[in-house]
């Protein structure tokens, strides 16, 4: 994160110490230097395991600045794009339970100047994925979208395969994936 701004309230170090009651801690910033992002969490230091929630937005990230990732782990880059993702996590009794919301739009993986040098199979395998997004995608929103519940125990949160498939066809053909955190849409 880049211009990162940091407000804390009734945070101590303390232990002995801790009337001031929950800790707020809010961080205002770009990340990976594009995106608007803020997290937001409250922390309850009284108990004995951690115990918090925490909100993530992260707004419009462009997506070429996550391409040495990209190229790690699927062989291909990105020449265009953005990327919306919001969370909201709670931590307690060792158990975590939320939800992650990534929302990616106007994605373009190949780009005939930026890819002239790969070979031809690449450049195919770049189209049909570009193709398999672009039938992903809500029209009236030009979104790709997913929302999965996270849960578990906190050494191994998981998130349902099939809840995630669910929903990017939810957001491609019947509605629509909105941005924002979920308190925000109640």
């Amino acid at each position: 994160m880049a211009d990162v701004n940091a407000e804390v309230e009734h945070f101590s170090t303390n232990l002995r110490d801790l009337s001031g009651g929950d800790a707020v801690v809010k961080l205002t910033g770009r990340f990976m230097g594009t995106g608007r992002a803020v997290v937001a969490g409250t922390f309850r230091p009284e108990k004995p395991d951690p115990d918090f929630d925490l909100g993530v937005q992260i707004v419009k990230t462009d997506m070429k600045s996550f391409n040495k990732v990209v190229r790690a782990y699927a062989d291909m880059d990105v020449a265009k794009g953005n990327l919306s993702f919001f969370s909201e996590l709670s931590i307690k009794n060792g158990h975590v339970s939320g939800y992650v919301k990534p929302i990616f739009k106007d994605v373009e993986l190949f780009d005939p100047k930026q890819d002239n040098d790969k070979a031809w199979t690449r450049k195919i395998y770049e189209s049909v994925i570009e193709g398999v997004v672009e039938l992903l995608k809500n029209q009236p929103h030009q979104q790709v979208a997913a929302e999965t519940d996270l849960s578990g125990p906190v050494a191994n949160p998981g998130a349902d395969t099939w809840q995630i498939v669910g929903t990017l066809i939810q957001n491609a053909f019947f509605r629509a994936i909105l941005p924002g955190l979920e308190k925000e849409h109640r």
